[in-house]
């Protein structure tokens, strides 16, 4: 089990991060779309994670002000997010792995492994369907014969 509130630092100081559904709830909120598609480079695809951290992290204050209205307003920004991955590396891959567990209950490579069978059967059936297709036309099963008399 992945605890879901993990930590950066930013300039010297501790911040939390929650990985948590609500996270989805405070992109809609602020109409943020994060997203990559399958023809994305590894650049792109941890500057996706960069703003998910960053929700994330707004995720964990915005909880903390629910809480506590007392609290300051929230200062971090997704240049904080981005040079304390860049400055962490190590620790901003095992972030995704873990913050990619903890909101689709699975590891990244479960997912995949699982996109990927998806795919192999995809392409099973439309095989299937064109080879099944192709057999009816060569036994002529698929041409229709003119019933009409002659």
């Amino acid at each position: 089990m992945v605890n879901p509130l993990m930590y950066i630092e930013v300039a010297g100081e501790r911040r939390a991060v929650l990985f948590t559904p609500s996270l989805y709830t405070i992109c809609k909120e602020r109409n943020w779309t994060i997203e990559v598609d399958s023809n994305s480079d590894i650049l792109q695809i941890r500057a996706a994670y960069c703003k998910l951290i960053y929700a994330a992290a707004v995720n964990y204050y915005q909880i903390q002000k629910f809480d506590h209205p007392e609290i300051k307003e929230f200062d971090l920004t997704l240049v904080d997010i981005e040079i304390w991955a860049t400055l962490h590396p190590k620790e901003c891959t095992q972030m995704i792995l873990d913050g990619f567990y903890c909101l689709q209950g699975e590891t990244i490579e479960q997912a995949a492994k699982k996109v990927q069978k998806e795919e192999e059967i995809k392409k099973k059936s439309v095989l299937s369907g064109i080879t099944s297709r192709f057999k009816r036309f060569w036994l002529g099963k698929g041409l229709q014969k003119d019933k009409r008399p002659k």
